[in-house]
């Protein structure tokens, strides 16, 4: 359930933004019908990747066309996820293959041209800090490490907490890839006695065949902590 929540989180942050066109009819750019389409890999611990694709012209994503991605000797068509506000397009790879892209087509959908895109997952790390298991202040900063960092990489960090009061979710927080981030207690708003998932993930662009899709496959890996006074 975690991972659901993680993937809506991100997909609804890239895809329900300002969409840099006009109100209303969506101007013809360059021949094309003008779709912003958003196509994402996530890859977990346990080897499996989860697959998400937003196609958005006016509010929401849209369901049109058809969606297939293929991973070495693997292929899927994604299907939509009736559970979210939108048409996501969303699918699962059990395993992940070591050097080898995801590879994204849409097409099919109205005047729109096919869309093509092409991704590998950025390199693997480890979080070193804090341990999983262990307990964190929630008035002091927390130091989040991880390893294999990469001077010109990007990263990106969130957190899941269950509450007495209810669940917290926040995965909005880029940082260079240094090896090392402080969150501050603002950063991490949570009470003493609550469980967190802190999440941290490694990102890398693709390549596609159209100047309004965005591509990007990440590693995410997480360590459960709680929070003590």
């Amino acid at each position: 359930m975690r991972e659901r929540v993680l993937i809506l989180v991100l997909l609804i942050a890239a895809c329900g933004g300002d969409d840099g066109m006009d109100d209303g009819a969506g101007a013809v750019d360059d021949g094309e019908f003008p779709y912003l389409v958003d196509l994402r890999v996530w890859q977990y611990a346990d080897g499996r990747a989860n697959l998400g694709a937003c196609l958005y012209r006016y509010s929401l994503c849209e369901s049109l066309g058809t969606v297939e991605v293929e991973h070495g000797n693997q292929a899927v068509t994604l299907g939509h996820d009736r559970e979210s506000s939108g048409e996501w397009y969303v699918g699962t790879f059990a395993t992940t293959a070591a050097g080898e892209p995801f590879r994204f087509t849409w097409s099919g959908a109205d005047e729109q041209s096919p869309v093509t895109g092409e991704v590998w997952l950025p390199d693997e790390f480890t979080i070193t800090a804090p341990v999983s298991g262990s307990a964190v202040s929630a008035a002091k900063p927390v130091t989040l490490e991880w390893t294999g960092g990469s001077p010109g990489g990007l990263m990106a960090w969130g957190y899941s907490a269950s509450c007495i009061d209810g669940t917290i979710n926040d995965f909005d927080h880029l940082v260079p890839d240094s090896g090392r981030v402080e969150i501050s207690t603002d950063q991490l708003a949570v009470d003493n006695g609550c469980s967190v998932n802190l999440w941290l993930e490694r990102l890398r662009r693709g390549t596609t065949s159209y100047s309004r899709a965005n591509i990007m496959a990440t590693r995410s890996r997480y360590v459960d902590v709680t929070v003590g006074p």
